[in-house]
């Protein structure tokens, strides 16, 4: 009888744990979405809300000997990244034949940090030279809870970059 009291506390337990986890897991996927979704539509301050105030983002590259520092705080990640943001986000409207996504890959939750593997894409279709370019890249995220939330503390973008060009045959 003991036997048993002790197992179901612990398995109830490792539930508990398990499904606090699993809510933290989808806390992180759920930021990185809107963190997307604010970058694609140019929403600066809903962008920057994603962000913990000491934030860090480093310099993209397949290559790590050229990652760099490139932002610092909310008030170089309004500028900087925000600038980019709304760039983008005009570039998406003026060309509604683009396509592009995102996708969360992997989440992993230890106590009130995380750390999270992402990836984009796109195509450029452009009729005049028949051909589209295929892009893909992958951002490594660092995350902190703080005050019960989950903010964005760090990033390596462009870990993984890929480029292709899809050509028409001549007689499409």
């Amino acid at each position: 009888m003991f036997i048993a009291v002790v197992a179901s506390v612990v398995f109830a337990s490792l539930t508990t744990a398990w499904a606090a986890e699993s809510a933290d897991v989808q806390q992180v996927r759920d930021l990185l979405y809107k963190e997307q979704q604010s970058f694609m539509k140019g929403d600066v301050e809903q962008l920057v809300s994603c962000y913990a105030p000491d934030f860090v983002g480093h310099g993209w590259g397949p290559d790590p000997a050229i990652w760099r520092v490139d932002i610092v705080g909310l008030d170089s990640l309004r500028t900087q990244y925000g600038g980019s943001a709304k760039k983008a986000a005009a570039w998406w409207a003026r060309h509604p034949e683009w396509d592009g996504s995102g996708e969360v890959l992997h989440v992993h939750v230890k106590g009130d940090r995380a750390i999270a593997l992402t990836k984009y894409w796109g195509s450029v279709p452009d009729s005049t030279a028949r051909e589209t370019l295929f892009n893909t890249h992958q951002t490594v995220w660092l995350l902190a809870k703080r005050n019960g939330e989950w903010k964005i503390t760090s990033f390596i973008g462009g870990i993984t970059t890929d480029q292709k060009v899809w050509k028409m045959p001549p007689d499409w």
